[in-house]
Parts: structure tokens; C-alpha cells; sequence
């Protein structure tokens, strides 16, 4: 489990996360920061808010893995 510095539960791989673009997300991976989940491919986003972000990944057509890291003011 991925606590935040403040204080907030990051979901843990295979948690899913209601989001507003994309209903239910089953996260795959957690990030310690936005731009390591960038340079993995997780960009597409998912217009969650929150103490967390989610982002999407295409990995075929009409699919999608999506990954959770803490939220950082450049990107909330």
C-alpha cells in the first residue's frame, strides 16, 4: 500500500478507480511521480481529481491499462 506525504492511499495494483472519462479502471501499475508514469506511456488522461491521478495507456485497439501516482500541483 502507497501512502501519500499527505496522508492519502494510493489504490494498489489491481484496485479498481471510478473515474469520469473512463467508469471503472482496474489500475495496473503505481508510479512515484507523474513523470515516471509519462515515460512509461501512461498519458491518455482520465480526468480524475483527487489525491491521486490516473492515466491510460493504448496498448491495442480499443484497449487500455491504466496506472495511479500521487498528485502533484503540475498536474491536478
Amino acid at each position: 500500500m502507497y501512502i501519500t506525504k499527505d496522508g492519502f492511499r494510493l489504490p494498489s495494483a489491481g484496485e479498481y478507480v471510478e473515474t469520469p472519462r473512463f467508469l471503472n479502471c482496474r489500475i495496473a501499475e503505481v508510479f512515484d511521480t507523474h513523470d515516471e508514469a509519462f515515460a512509461a506511456g501512461f498519458n491518455e488522461p482520465t480526468h480524475y481529481r483527487g489525491a491521486f491521478q490516473v492515466r491510460g495507456k493504448h496498448i491495442g485497439e480499443n484497449r487500455m491499462i491504466f496506472a495511479a501516482f500521487p498528485c502533484e500541483r503540475s498536474c491536478c
